[in-house]
């Protein structure tokens, strides 16, 4: 198990972007504090082989994370390639994969709003 570090993609006034690769079976990411942001869209991608599970964690401690909502108040967990809207909005986010195999390999990337994003 390793902790994958968190990529800055892009960066304006009314949107971020960042990304953690490479996440194999048992892996997480460095959290994401995600500050002044409301709205968050997470994009996974890649070999979700094993049945493998791309969990997104929120905390508003920064230590102890749950697996947080998407818009349709499900958990947020991909168990295949798929674009989902957060519908909880914690301090801070990041991945955990959980189950796989050795061929598991995922990227997950985050888009972060502001209100006054058109």
């Amino acid at each position: 198990m390793a902790t994958r570090t968190l990529e800055t993609v892009y960066r304006d006034r009314h949107m971020r972007v960042y990304k953690w690769t490479g996440l194999l079976m048992g892996d997480d990411g460095t959290a994401l504090q995600v500050d002044e942001f409301h709205h968050i869209t997470v994009h996974g991608f890649g070999a979700f082989d094993g049945s493998a599970n791309l969990n997104i964690l929120g905390s508003n401690d920064g230590t102890n994370f749950s697996v947080t909502k998407k818009h349709d108040a499900g958990s947020l967990i991909l168990t295949a390639a798929a674009i989902e809207k957060m519908l909880t909005e914690p301090r801070y986010i990041k991945p955990s994969i959980t189950s796989g195999n050795v061929s598991t390999n995922i990227n997950c990337w985050v888009v972060l709003r502001t209100d006054g994003t058109t």
